[in-house]
């Protein structure tokens, strides 16, 4: 995987993005996407699977993704309840 290209742009979606989702699945997403880490190594790390390390980062790219494309007042925000997960189970809630 070819190392993130962070631009002014891509640092202040980032940060709008960071502010709702918890700080467990941010720094989940920080370590796989950002640092280039396995997801195997990052699931370790967090104990949960290396599955739900990839559908964690891939919600916030999702939710990144949509900040760069729109107004950040239009840009959607995730329900409360998509990225809780269980401190008993490493499968991610979809409330």
């Amino acid at each position: 995987m070819m190392p993130l290209q962070m631009t002014d742009e891509l640092r202040s979606c980032f940060e709008a993005v960071r502010m709702t989702v918890s700080e467990r699945h941010w720094m989940i997403f920080q370590r796989y996407l950002i640092e280039n880490q396995s997801s195997r190594q990052v699931a370790e790390e967090f104990g949960t699977t290396h599955f739900n390390v990839r559908v964690i980062s891939h919600r916030i790219r999702k939710w990144v993704a949509a900040h760069r494309h729109s107004p950040i007042s239009e840009a959607p925000h995730p329900s409360p309840g998509i990225l809780v997960a269980s401190r008993s189970s490493s499968v991610v809630s979809t409330d």
